[in-house]
C-alpha cells in the first residue's frame, strides 16, 4: 500500500489533506489522488483517535469508482470497513484483491484482520501465514499475527511476531505498543513501559499508547 503523500511522520494530517484537496480540485478525476486523500484520513483517525473512518471510505469509494484497477484501494478500503464495524463490506474488498492478484501479499493481511475481528482468529492466522510467506519483509502482517496469538493467549508467540515487526521496521510504533501490551499480559512492567515509551517517542500524537495502563513497579 502506498505512503500517504506528504505525510512527513509528525502528525501533520491536516495539511497533508489540504494539499491533496487542492489537487482533486483540480483534477477531479485524479483516482490516485483521492485514495491518496483516503490514506491522509485514514491514518489521522487511527493515530488521533478523533472523528471516524466515514471520510476516508467515502474517499477510497471515489477512487475506486474513478479507477477500479488500483488494487491497493480495495485492502485500504477493507481496513477502513473492518475499523468502523462494517465486517460484511471489509472481507469482500480483501478477497477482490486475492482473487485478482493470489500473491498480493497486502490482500491476505487485510482479510486476517477482518476474519479476525469476526471470530475466526485460526483462519486469521492463516491469511496472515500466507501474506507473510509472500512478503516475509510485511512487518504489519507480523502485529497483526501477533495480535491474534494474543486473542489466543499464546503471549511468547505474539511477543516473537512483534519482535519480528521492530526488527523489519524499528520506528514501528503500532508493533512497540502490541508488544508493550503483551509485556503486561507477561506481567513484565518494565519491558512494558519501555515499549510504550518508545511508541510515543516515535509517535508523539499516537493517542493509544498514552492509554495503556502502566503497571505498578
Amino acid at each position: 500500500m502506498p505512503a500517504t503523500a506528504g505525510m512527513d511522520g509528525k502528525g501533520e494530517f491536516d495539511q497533508a489533506v489540504a494539499d491533496i484537496t487542492e489537487a482533486v480540485t483540480i483534477d477531479p478525476k485524479y483516482a490516485f489522488g483521492f485514495g491518496q486523500r483516503g490514506q491522509a484520513l485514514f491514518r489521522k483517525r487511527l493515530i488521533t483517535k478523533k472523528g471516524g473512518w466515514e471520510p476516508a471510505i467515502a474517499d477510497y469509494n471515489e477512487a475506486i469508482k474513478l479507477d477500479p484497477n488500483l488494487l491497493w484501494l480495495y485492502s485500504s478500503r477493507g481496513v477502513a470497513y473492518s475499523n468502523n464495524r462494517q465486517y460484511d463490506l471489509a472481507v469482500p474488498d480483501c478477497s477482490e484483491v486475492i482473487k485478482r492478484e493470489p500473491k498480493n501479499s497486502g490482500g491476505y493481511n487485510c482479510r486476517g484482520g477482518r476474519l479476525r475481528r469476526l471470530d475466526r482468529t485460526m483462519r486469521a492466522i492463516a491469511d496472515y501465514d500466507r501474506s507473510i510467506s509472500i512478503n516475509p519483509k510485511n512487518g504489519v502482517a507480523y502485529w497483526n499475527r501477533g495480535n491474534a496469538y494474543m486473542a489466543l493467549r499464546k503471549i511468547d508467540d505474539a511477543i516473537a511476531d512483534y519482535d519480528q515487526a521492530i526488527a523489519i521496521n524499528p520506528k514501528d510504533f503500532n508493533a512497540f505498543n502490541f508488544r508493550g501490551k503483551a509485556y503486561v499480559a507477561k506481567g513484565d512492567s518494565n519491558q512494558a513501559i519501555t515499549d510504550f515509551t518508545q511508541a510515543i517517542q516515535f509517535d508523539p500524537s499516537y493517542v493509544e499508547a498514552y492509554k495503556q495502563p502502566r503497571p505498578l513497579l
